[in-house]
C-alpha cells in the first residue's frame, strides 16, 4: 500500500451527507469514497488528454490528405471520352461497339 498523507479539508454539509451515505451503502470508509473520487478524476483527466492528442493526430492526417489532394487536383479531372478510352483499354470493346446492329440486350446474338 502506498504511503498515505493526512489532509484536513472543509466540505459542505451536503457533500458530507453524500460521502457518509455512499460509504455506508458500500460498507467502506469515508476516506475510501474520497480517494476513489480523486482516482476517478485523475483517470478522466488522463483520458481527456489522450483524446485531445488523438484528435490532433487525426487533424494532422486530414490536413496532409487535403494538401495531397490539392496537389493532385488536375489528375482527378476527366471527361467522358477519356473514361471510355480507359475502360475499353482495360476490358476490351463492348459487343455494341463491334457490331451495333447485331446486338440484342440479354446476350442473344
Amino acid at each position: 500500500m502506498e504511503r498515505m498523507v493526512r489532509k484536513q479539508i472543509y466540505i459542505t454539509v451536503a457533500e458530507d451527507a453524500f460521502i457518509k451515505a455512499e460509504a455506508a451503502s458500500r460498507r467502506v470508509a469515508e476516506a475510501d469514497v474520497i480517494r476513489e473520487a480523486i482516482d476517478a478524476m485523475q483517470i478522466e483527466q488522463e483520458q481527456a488528454q489522450r483524446r485531445v492528442k488523438a484528435w490532433a493526430e487525426i487533424e494532422a492526417v486530414i490536413e496532409e490528405g487535403m494538401k495531397l489532394a490539392g496537389s493532385r487536383a488536375q489528375a482527378w479531372k476527366w471527361d467522358r471520352e477519356e473514361l471510355y478510352e480507359e475502360r475499353i483499354g482495360r476490358y476490351g470493346t463492348a459487343r455494341v461497339a463491334e457490331d451495333p446492329e447485331s446486338y440484342r440486350p440479354g446476350g442473344d446474338r
